[in-house]
């Protein structure tokens, strides 16, 4: 009957829709893992710009290898900081999830 019919399509609709809502806690929590991943490595980078600093400072490395390094730490640093971004405005602060 169409009653029958509407209730199994219903009840398709909203088993779909849970499923989509724990994909989407799932991929949340994945994000998060990552993002503190790439925070990590930004502590990492920020550690190495330290060290080549102090490695300048004592005339262990020239002022033209720091100046290497240094471009290659920020350009690395700046990397993780728009994947950072990309995670925080599309996925962990995305409104769908403050209301589930």
């Amino acid at each position: 009957t169409e009653s029958e019919t509407y209730e199994l399509t219903r009840g398709y609709y909203l088993q779909r829709i849970i499923d989509i809502i724990d994909d989407l806690k799932q991929l949340k929590k994945s994000a998060l893992s990552y993002y503190q991943e790439l925070k990590n490595s930004l502590i990492g980078f920020e550690d190495q710009r330290i060290g080549i600093n102090t490695d300048k400072m004592r005339k262990i490395i020239t002022k033209e290898e720091f100046k290497v390094k240094h471009k290659k730490i920020e350009k690395d640093k700046q990397e993780i900081e728009e994947k950072m971004a990309f995670l925080q405005v599309k996925i962990i602060d995305c409104e769908f999830y403050k209301n589930t």
